[in-house]
């Protein structure tokens, strides 16, 4: 890069050019004030222009002609852009029965992390696309018995199950106590007990790691992530799978980038100035929650670390899914008590912007308003009791297989109820023997209803049996809610799905149903250059009902 180029970061009420990269190929500039370039270049939005890299010092000189300050592309994208490792392919490896099995995109993902990324990736298919499939087959290929499983722990007999199925493996060390030791490979353990022991672990000596549900390590403040992130570093080979990478916004890709490829996601707070929009909240803390240049941070994830497919692209004869919201209307009765608390939100959120940056005033009102929204949260679930009691009688008389997601416990009772014994339900008290159960009773179509905890259930199970979800409650996670949606939407779905958002006015759910629609936007903007993903769906069916 030309020595034009510089950052300065005391300076920035002075206006500034960001350059960014789009690809090997491609500059965009972006001007912060109302600036013009006056030369030639493709303007893609206000004050936005594409600019071929091999005219970037023309277009940097033309910036600082106009008295632009210039903020740079960053060294670790630099040093991307000359990151090209060349590893060989066995090509033995494509006469095992495994590797016959897979779908040719699995099969191109196995082969990617070997030539591209030498065993250390971050696998962020889409939800029900074979990351599981794609992890056991890279072990095979890369000839490794000392593996190491961490996942969520109702996964682990998931796993168990896997390796038997694909490699013929029947006995595996699940370690599900504290005091339990390793006395075999794979070692497949859950993310808790991996802290409590990761002393013990780093020791070991293994080849490989396979981190399952890998948006449990999202947050690089927490214990978990801060514990386990030396361990994934150590081993030669690490594999983080998951099919949500980012659930709620782009600051959430960097910790498991970090711990895969530490030379080009190095310091958060270099990542979240450069990709998160970072700036000081009036309360007093940093706000990383924004997304800025997010061109750039998914070309530099999927060139250092990631490999993303979605459904849509790799599985063309997968049913669609199609999304409409059920819009119900409810008695008064049920919902005279959050009047008064939305009254004394909206007044927070008209108070708050005028109170002193950093006080204490301002932080208690922001502490009064979170938990207005919590409370008005769980009234919004016991308020939604009666009409999901009379929905769910409703589409149990249709004769089909549905699941539905829900938050709050006191729904989920209520839900079961109405079943009469002819539903199933998992929850965060479900064992994990018994969940496995389940799941395979559902799928042989002993139960009619599912009744799941989002959080519980949103992942790691498959319940293709039905094609029908309804989400009594809305959730604040747009992620958590699209891998919920793919329990049914995924490979061996033979139906068309058809998923239903229960909306009722009066209600914290027309609040939610517009925050995810902007969350989801943003996530896919860094993860896939995507802002297409309507939340409401291509279809939208609106129900009024009066129960």
């Amino acid at each position: 890069m030309s020595a034009i180029f510089f950052q300065n970061k005391r300076r920035r009420k002075i206006p500034t050019a960001v350059f960014s990269l789009k690809n090997e190929s491609e500059i965009i500039i972006k001007l912060k004030k109302a600036y013009q370039i006056n030369l030639d270049y493709e303007c893609i939005g206000r004050c936005t222009y594409s600019v071929p890299m091999e005219k970037i010092d023309e277009a940097a000189q033309a910036c600082l002609d106009l008295g632009l300050l210039i903020d740079c592309i960053p060294e670790t994208v630099e040093k991307a852009l000359n990151y090209d490792p060349k590893h060989p392919f066995d090509e033995t490896f494509k006469k095992t029965e495994i590797y016959q099995k897979m779908f040719q995109y699995q099969k191109d993902g196995v082969e990617h992390v070997v030539r591209h990324l030498n065993g250390r990736a971050l696998i962020a298919d889409d939800m029900g696309l074979g990351k599981t499939l794609q992890a056991i087959a890279l072990s095979k290929y890369y000839g490794i018995t000392r593996v190491l499983v961490i996942c969520p722990a109702y996964l682990r007999f998931n796993w168990k199950a896997e390796f038997n199925k694909w490699l013929g493996i029947e006995e595996v060390c699940l370690i599900k106590k504290g005091k339990d030791v390793i006395n075999g490979y794979p070692v497949i353990t859950s993310y808790e007990l991996a802290v409590k022991k990761k002393d013990d672990l780093l020791a070991y000596g293994f080849d490989m790691v396979i981190c399952d549900e890998s948006h449990y390590m999202k947050n690089h403040k927490t214990k978990r992530t801060r514990g386990l992130a030396p361990l994934i570093r150590q081993i030669d080979k690490a594999l983080l799978l998951t099919g949500t990478p980012a659930l709620n916004r782009p600051s959430e890709l960097y910790s498991q980038a970090n711990m895969i490829r530490k030379e080009f996601f190095p310091k958060f707070k270099q990542y979240a100035e450069r990709y998160c929009d970072r700036k000081m909240s009036p309360l007093g803390y940093w706000d990383d929650s924004g997304s800025s240049n997010p061109h750039e941070v998914h070309w530099l994830s999927k060139k250092t670390v990631m490999i993303r497919r979605l459904k849509r692209d790799v599985l063309k004869d997968l049913p669609k899914k199609h999304r409409s919201q059920l819009h119900m209307d409810m008695d008064a009765r049920d919902t005279y008590e959050m009047i008064p608390l939305f009254d004394e939100w909206k007044k927070l959120n008209q108070e708050i912007p005028k109170m002193q940056p950093c006080s204490k005033a301002v932080q208690a009102a922001d502490f009064r308003r979170k938990c207005i929204i919590n409370e008005i949260f769980g009234l919004t679930a016991e308020a939604k009791c009666n009409v999901m009691k009379t929905l769910v009688k409703d589409v149990m008389e249709t004769g089909i297989q549905f699941l539905v997601f829900c938050y709050h416990k006191s729904l989920m009772d209520a839900i079961e109820e109405a079943c009469d014994g002819k539903a199933m339900r998992i929850d965060g008290d479900t064992p994990s023997e018994k969940r496995h159960q389940y799941v395979k009773d559902f799928q042989a179509g002993k139960y009619q209803v599912a009744v799941l905890s989002m959080l519980a259930a949103g992942t790691g199970i498959t319940l293709t049996a039905a094609s029908h979800v309804i989400f009594a409650e809305l959730y604040w996670v747009p992620g958590v809610l699209m891998q919920s949606e793919d329990r049914v939407h995924r490979i061996g779905q033979e139906n068309p799905c058809h998923i239903q958002y229960v909306i009722c006015k009066d209600t914290l759910d027309p609040y939610i149903y517009k925050s995810i629609q902007w969350k989801l936007d943003t996530i896919d903007g860094c993860l896939d250059q995507r802002t297409d993903r309507n939340f409401k769906g291509e279809d939208i069916k609106i129900y009024d009902i009066e129960l």
